[in-house]
């Protein structure tokens, strides 16, 4: 605008001799150059890095929401940029796309303050947008500067109209002089663009988790943009190491012709479209925005951050969990003679010669009602194994909890590009103490084949659950639901080596109390080693697996943790802390995308 200014005041001085002079007068200090030029220049440098570029990230901004982005924008950067030299009164941008080209039209009213001069004008230009490596290049050109309403009250000699209608045409004719001059370089704009991201373990996984903090850093190797009269779309490529700077050598050029600037926008329009497709969803007419990242540079990201491995600590409570089982067992496993009671006596009183020859009648009634109740038991014992092939004798219940330490060491977590699957690689274990209360409560035949009463024990363990170091897979699967995208994972089943000393149920089963008011039950199970006592009392007893587990003291196997579910919801975009743009996520097959559409 200081140099409109400058030019201005230029033409008025010149107005004093003659039209002629003043176009040689300005013409040797402002060599012409074409709009044209700037938008084959710019094409042309595109086209020299597209072939290379890998696309990590692809965006799109629709006309409509750029228009209405760059109205506001010219709007402040003109307001804001004011000087003592140059007012702006008021002014209203129209903005269009073109051939690689923004496209910009300014209605403005402008003073002089120092001069006393108002101008009236309406600005007609573009700027054409090229990339290299992380280096933006911006051509601008004004096509002519329209003046309608000027005053100038510092110029001598010549009548208001009469200046008002002289400077139109010589400003017009003037104008490739001006672009020539201010616009013949680009504007070069070093980006330096990049990102580092610090990879905390405990800020991404809370304070239970504890490693290196990784610094994961991705610079912007290199751009294509397109322009169009949809709007502007740019594909950038990252990459983890700093780019090596180069001297990039500029296309050059002058006398460009408008059907030589549609032949090769049309080509490059067509190499650009094919990239974009073949990376990311094809754009259609209804897109505003669109923002697109590729699935393996998300991967390549997390697989960088999980690289040094992390482990997890965190202490546990077991709440306390009841549980119950009827105790039945199978009548070919009871022997009814178990049943019986030892009613032997010494009923003599008086011996001779070794015969008795004195009895006492108390005890002989004792051991004769003994032996009646025997015949009872066992006669009501073969009865119930007669009618029933599985016994019902009671319950066995109780409860357990446990409280202690956990640790996941997580060496190596890898996705895959496509993020289908992560691949671990971990150990750990598991520590605390573990507490039981076991008791069995038997019921009709359950007083005689089980216990006399019920009977109950507490126990006090130590628990270790070992997970040897292995590899496992988690298995990602991906859902659309309307707007948003839910990923389910799968976990693949982890080895484990665990042990409860001393075993709850061995040491509730080898007590001597239980032995004393469980005869026959102790009978049943047996009396050998805790593997098969405890084998035999779960043909008795059955309860889940983690009871059976927890109550055994030793296990080996493999578990599978539950499946876990989360969801990518939509984004709110917002350009200038002034527009907002709900953008739906879309999980496509090579890439994740936010779009909006109208």
């Amino acid at each position: 605008m200081k140099r409109l200014f400058f030019l201005s005041i230029m033409i008025c001085t010149a107005l004093v001799s003659s039209s002629c002079s003043i176009k040689k007068h300005v013409n040797n200090q402002f060599p012409p150059l074409s709009t044209t030029d700037q938008q084959v220049l710019a094409i042309k440098q595109n086209l020299n890095s597209i072939d290379s570029i890998r696309p990590s990230l692809g965006l799109y901004l629709g006309e409509d929401v750029l228009v209405s982005y760059l109205k506001r924008e010219i709007r402040k950067g003109l307001e804001s940029n004011q000087s003592e030299d140059l007012k702006v009164l008021w002014l209203e941008p129209v903005i269009s796309f073109d051939k690689q080209a923004i496209v910009f039209d300014i209605d403005a009213i402008l003073k002089v303050p120092k001069h006393h001069v108002t101008m009236k004008v309406k600005m007609k230009g573009l700027s054409a947008i090229s990339s290299s490596s992380d280096t933006l290049y911006i051509r601008n050109a004004f096509k002519s500067v329209k003046l309608y309403d000027i005053t100038f009250t510092k110029c001598p000699g010549l009548k208001r109209w009469a200046i008002a209608k002289l400077l139109p045409p010589i400003l017009n004719n003037f104008i490739n002089n001006v672009n020539g001059e201010y616009l013949r370089k680009p504007l070069v704009l070093d980006l330096n663009w990049k990102r580092n991201l610090r990879f905390d373990p405990k800020v991404v996984f809370g304070r239970t988790a504890t490693g290196p903090v990784v610094n994961i850093e991705r610079y912007l190797k290199t751009t294509s943009w397109k322009i169009d009269n949809n709007g502007l779309s740019i594909l950038i490529e990252l990459s983890r190491d700093k780019p090596i700077s180069e001297e990039n050598s500029l296309p050059s050029g002058e006398g460009f012709n408008e059907e030589y600037l549609t032949e090769i926008f049309s080509r490059y329009d067509s190499i650009y479209s094919q990239l974009w497709n073949k990376h990311f969803t094809a754009l259609d007419s209804t897109t505003l925005i669109s923002a697109s990242l590729k699935k393996h540079e998300l991967a390549s990201v997390f697989n960088q951050g999980m690289s040094k491995g992390i482990t997890f600590q965190q202490g546990y409570e077991v709440e306390r969990e009841n549980f119950r089982s009827e105790m039945k067992v199978f009548r070919d496993k009871v022997r009814c003679s178990w049943v019986r009671d030892n009613c032997s006596r010494d009923c003599c009183i008086s011996e001779v010669w070794g015969n008795c020859v004195l009895w006492d009648p108390v005890c002989l009634a004792s051991v004769a009602a003994c032996e009646g109740l025997n015949i009872t038991k066992v006669t009501a014992c073969e009865l119930a194994k007669a009618t029933n092939e599985l016994m019902d004798l009671g319950a066995f219940q109780g409860y357990t909890l446990g409280y202690g330490n956990t640790r996941i060491d997580l060496i190596k977590a890898m996705i895959t590009d496509d993020l289908s699957q992560i691949n671990l690689n971990y150990g750990g274990a598991v520590t605390g103490n573990f507490k039981a209360q076991l008791e069995i409560r038997p019921k009709w035949l359950g007083h005689i084949l089980l216990c006399n009463s019920k009977y109950k024990k507490n126990i006090t363990s130590r628990l270790a659950f070992d997970i040897p170091q292995q590899e496992s897979k988690i298995f990602m699967n991906v859902t659309q639901v309307g707007d948003q995208v839910v990923l389910n994972g799968r976990f693949e089943p982890i080895s484990y080596e665990a042990s409860v000393n001393p075993s709850p149920l061995h040491a509730f089963l080898t007590d001597p109390n239980m032995i004393r008011q469980c005869p026959i039950l102790w009978g049943v199970i047996g009396s050998g080693s805790a593997a098969i006592m405890i084998g035999n009392f779960f043909d008795i007893v059955k309860l889940g697996p983690e009871d059976e587990l927890l109550l055994k003291g030793y296990t080996s196997g493999t578990y599978r943790p539950a499946s876990f579910s989360n969801k990518l919801y939509p984004l709110d975009v917002t350009i200038n802390d002034y527009y907002h743009y709900p953008a739906k996520v879309v999980w496509s097959e090579k890439a994740i995308e936010y779009r909006h559409n109208e």
